[in-house]
């Protein structure tokens, strides 16, 4: 008997088949063609547009591709379910399926893997992903009539207004109270008159104790947002950025659009702009708000004397090192003086944003904590460390690591149907009407969803992990080599980056004391796919900044 898993998935929208409707027909199916269900993958609230933001789906097709995968046959609803993408995208699954011997079968369509199949399920497929093109057309249209009309489309509600649903169903926009209509005057007039900058703001609003338009502390990308909406002397403006999947608007109307990255927001030009005037009760007067536009547009051509970019500057310890007084990260800055001399510095980024009712502001050169770190590698490379002895760190560190992960993952599976009861909940109860709301908490349960499945993926992948000891003992005893190698002017920050991240797991500052706990690795991290434990305990004797 043929053994099969099941792929269950469902967007947000109502009139979609539950999932246990469709696991409902699979099984009678399965029943019917005679084979055996062993095993159940689900996404639920997820749109099926694209296949790589679908966790389970990928799940599902690295495990098909495993020697010791535990089923032959998957089992699908119908061809949406598995996929609305275009026929490209579908094929390159389908493509490694069959390599791995996995067939896909329909129960709606009645595909079972004939030969008649190759010419019925491109057809299906395409059916299916025109659908959503369709629907990507007419909601563009929709949203079109909602800008003409000024009504608010949905997102987070500016700081000073209340969203309101008026009798006809319509939604808008009221202001909020005296209180939050004062502070926004005052964070433009700062702005405006005072020259204050967006992070000298922001802690000043700290200070008094006010809570930023989500609630906890403002931050100058708040203040930034908020000094940038022309809501606030009275205009509708729509269409600045878009996240859709397939047309962007141009002209008024829905045009092709090229295929973006998963989530990336798409910014758009300024003359496909839709601004209404006088359409929402204003804060300020207009002519503050274009004296604040042509003051940023002046600040931006002569940009901050920092700058820093975690992933790719010079910055060794960049996304390493982490304050212990406030918990934000330390970043990388430059200064250049009145004689244009450059010093280098890693400075806190709860300062940075927030001001010092979060932090402090104490920076450091960079070279004496990243040349601390090298000589601190430098030193353990020239500890002498028998191979035996080593070998056997390594198989003590793995035994802490891989351990049954299956309790844990138990309880985030537990998690995760607890959300999907939530998601159902919410589209049985809240009105169409309402949609909008329902959308947005739908969207920050998925979220959650998509971060716990992630976490249960890594732990199923990490109980499986086998290693290979004596290769991973012989990429650490080859440190000497490698520090040697990499530690030039040739070699790529990269891979200084990446050696150095061999060795330890993480740095915290000390802002009072002045010092760094540097948390070094038990034993040096191979290259190969090991986990340590980052730094078994700071490094007692701290290294003064």
């Amino acid at each position: 008997m043929k053994k099969a898993v099941g792929y269950l998935r469902r967007s947000t929208d109502k009139q979609e088949q539950s999932l246990e409707d469709q696991k409902r027909e699979i099984l009678a199916f399965a029943k019917r063609e005679g084979f055996e269900m062993t095993g159940w993958y689900a996404d639920d609230a997820i749109s099926g547009a694209f296949s790589e933001n679908r966790s389970q789906f990928q799940a599902m097709i690295q495990t098909a591709q495993e020697k010791s995968r535990p089923f032959d046959l998957i089992v699908v609803y119908d061809i949406a379910r598995f996929s609305r993408g275009d026929n490209i995208e579908v094929g390159y699954y389908l493509h490694i399926l069959r390599k791995a011997g996995v067939e896909v079968l329909y129960v709606k369509e009645n595909l079972k893997g004939d030969d008649m199949d190759e010419i019925l399920r491109p057809v299906f497929q395409f059916n299916a992903n025109l659908y959503l093109k369709s629907l990507s057309k007419d909601t563009i249209r929709g949203q079109v009539t909602c800008a003409k009309e000024a009504r608010f489309l949905g997102g987070p509600v500016p700081y000073g207004y209340q969203r309101i649903v008026n009798e006809n169903g319509k939604s808008s926009l009221v202001l909020d109270s005296a209180e939050r209509q004062a502070v926004v005057r005052r964070i433009f007039d700062r702005y405006v008159r005072k020259e204050m900058g967006f992070r000298h703001i922001a802690e000043t609003l700290n200070e008094e104790g006010l809570l930023a338009p989500r609630g906890g502390t403002w931050t100058s990308s708040c203040i930034r947002s908020l000094l940038m909406n022309p809501i606030y002397y009275g205009a509708f403006v729509w269409n600045r950025r878009t996240l859709s999947k397939f047309h962007s608007v141009r002209n008024g109307l829905a045009e092709k659009k090229p295929r973006l990255p998963q989530g990336k927001i798409e910014h758009n030009p300024e003359s496909e702009w839709f601004v209404k005037e006088n359409a929402y009760p204003a804060i300020i007067t207009k002519d503050l708000w274009l004296a604040t536009q042509e003051k940023r547009k002046g600040r931006s051509k002569f940009p901050s004397q920092f700058s820093g970019r975690a992933t790719t500057s010079n910055y060794l310890l960049s996304g390493m090192i982490t304050c212990a007084r406030c918990g934000h990260t330390y970043f990388g800055t430059t200064r250049t003086n009145t004689k244009k001399v450059k010093t280098q510095s890693y400075t806190c980024g709860g300062y940075w944003s927030r001001g010092n009712t979060v932090c402090e502001n104490f920076s450091f050169a960079s070279h004496r904590l990243e040349g601390h770190i090298l000589q601190g590698i430098k030193n353990r490379l020239g500890e002498e460390n028998p191979y035996k002895e080593l070998l056997g760190e390594i198989r003590t560190e793995l035994d802490k690591q891989f351990k049954n992960p299956a309790l844990e993952i138990n309880v985030l599976e537990q998690r995760v149907k607890a959300i999907n009861k939530k998601i159902d909940d919410l589209l049985d109860a809240v009105a169409p009407e309402h949609k909008d709301i329902l959308n947005r908490k739908i969207t920050v349960l998925s979220e959650e969803k998509k971060r716990l499945e992630v976490e249960i993926v890594s732990l199923r992948a990490n109980s499986k992990t086998r290693i290979d000891l004596e290769k991973a003992s012989r990429e650490v005893l080859s440190g000497i080599r490698d520090f040697d190698q990499i530690f030039t002017e040739e070699a790529s920050v990269g891979e200084k980056k990446a050696f150095i991240r061999r060795y330890i797991g993480a740095v915290r500052i000390l802002p009072k004391e002045k010092k760094a706990l540097v948390g070094w690795y038990p034993i040096p991290k191979p290259s190969s796919p090991v986990q340590m434990v980052a730094g078994a305990g700071f490094e007692p004797a701290t290294f003064g900044l």
